[in-house]
């Protein structure tokens, strides 16, 4: 910035003096005869002129700005060159290796991320397809098998699983298998020659994806986004916290990171985009409209608690097990989740009206979701005295709200806030394109830096 001062000041002065240039000739300066003023305007100009001859001063002008003005030039495109160096990706190196710097952590999340000492967890992620309201006759049918038995890796396209169209709308499950042992009882089948997609044997016995839940085998899990999610807000999850490497080339042994014989710090290790802040998800539950025979009959059923509060913190009864050859040994455990939370903040009526505008927009443009019903708008009119204008233009009157929100809430606050209101959302598959669309503004207009709009849109209600 500096440097491009300098350069306007340079050229600013080349047309001073080419301006000096020119002047005289339009003075019709004859034997060097001007007036008193003149004499004052131009003394430097009068001096040369007596020296050098009529009219010589002015060419010598001109030719000196001109210069000044192609050195202004040159300085500029050097300018341009050295900003774009400053502005070109950042890179480490170890040995053969070169990695982009692509994020960095801040001093407080090096510190909190030490302090937690998290666990590196390496092995294959994979997805599997899922729609609550499932609908088969036949549990032989070749849909329901592709969703109760079969599982792909996560990077796979949706056009290489062969799967219907239909299936493009389903929900997504990433899952990870929590014992190493477990490895020997993936099979793999190949579709086409080409593409892998599998499912879990035990003494030739496919087991189905429900059962792999419900014995603990499997653990659900997202992405935690440190752009778009506090530390404040993993503090309610540190326990479900740990890291997953996400680079084939980075290896971990006892909790430290590897690339060949080389160390990396885990810092490095996240700024690379080696390991990602990884959170357990609970269990899902898989319920299909009939019982599968596929099911064997000692297949122990997960039971959820009943919640200690309607909006704070859930509890659900979960199965541990581990495989060992092939005797499955089971160990139950409570796991606490904070899905429903609302904060207690002050101004709660602003929070709830702003709510009850965010849940009426989304209604007004899918008239299938009936948020009469829906807890959090019941909570949102509880709390609200003065009930916000619905018969307005809801968008412009949302963001009417949002700026006063602005000045009240934390970024925590307003998280929770999007939240809570797409909450009406979940088991949707088809969204009308507006809702998302108004969604992505406020995301602008409240500064969050996401790593892309559309997918913490769609991770609101994971």
């Amino acid at each position: 910035m500096e440097g491009k001062k300098e350069n306007n000041k340079l050229l600013i002065t080349a047309g001073i003096i080419m301006i000096c240039g020119v002047l005289p000739l339009f003075q019709r300066l004859s034997e060097f005869e001007l007036s008193g003023d003149s004499t004052k305007l131009y003394p430097i100009f009068i001096a040369l002129n007596k020296i050098l001859g009529k009219y010589a001063a002015c060419g010598i002008l001109l030719l000196l700005g001109g210069f000044l003005v192609v050195l202004g030039k040159r300085k500029e495109s050097k300018l341009e060159l050295i900003e774009e160096e400053e502005n070109a990706p950042e890179f480490v190196a170890f040995g053969d290796e070169k990695f982009e710097l692509i994020r960095t952590w801040s001093d407080e999340e090096i510190h909190y991320f030490m302090r937690l000492n998290l666990e590196i967890k390496e092995g294959q992620v994979y997805k599997h397809f899922w729609e609550d309201d499932l609908n088969f006759e036949d549990e032989n049918d070749e849909n329901w098998l592709n969703i109760s038995r079969y599982f792909w890796k996560t990077n796979e396209p949706f056009y290489n699983t062969f799967l219907p169209e239909d299936f493009k709308n389903f929900q997504q499950l990433k899952f990870r298998f929590k014992n190493a042992d477990t490895a020997g009882n993936i099979k793999t089948e190949m579709l086409a020659g080409v593409i892998e997609k599998f499912h879990f044997e035990v003494e030739n016995r496919v087991i189905p994806i429900n059962e792999l839940v419900e014995r603990g085998l499997i653990e659900y899990f997202k992405i935690e986004d440190l752009i778009t999610t506090s530390l404040q807000e993993l503090k309610f999850y540190e326990d479900e916290l740990f890291f997953s490497i996400a680079n084939p080339k980075i290896k971990c042994r006892n909790n430290q990171l590897y690339i060949g014989q080389d160390k990396i710090s885990l810092e490095i290790g996240y700024a690379i985009g080696a390991v990602e802040l990884t959170r357990v998800l609970p269990a899902k539950e898989l319920k299909p409209k009939f019982e599968s025979k596929i099911l064997s009959e000692d297949s122990k059923v997960l039971h959820s608690t009943p919640k200690d509060s309607e909006f704070g913190i859930n509890k659900k009864r979960t199965v541990e097990a581990t495989l060992v050859g092939n005797i499955i040994i089971t160990e139950e455990r409570t796991l606490t989740t904070y899905e429903n939370y609302v904060p207690d903040i002050k101004g709660k009526e602003l929070y709830f009206q702003t709510l009850i505008l965010l849940m009426n927009f989304i209604q007004q443009n899918d008239k299938s979701i009936d948020i009469a019903k829906n807890k959090f708008y019941v909570l949102a009119l509880e709390n609200t005295i003065e009930m916000p204008a619905l018969d307005g233009n809801l968008e412009e009157l949302i963001f009417e709200y949002a700026e006063k929100c602005k000045q009240e809430f934390t970024g925590v606050e307003i998280g929770y806030l999007f939240r809570n209101s797409v909450n009406v959302l979940k088991g949707k598959f088809a969204i009308h394109p507006n809702i998302p669309k108004l969604y992505y503004r406020l995301f602008d207009f409240f500064d969050f830096r996401t790593s892309g709009h559309e997918n913490y849109f769609y991770g609101l209600w994971e």
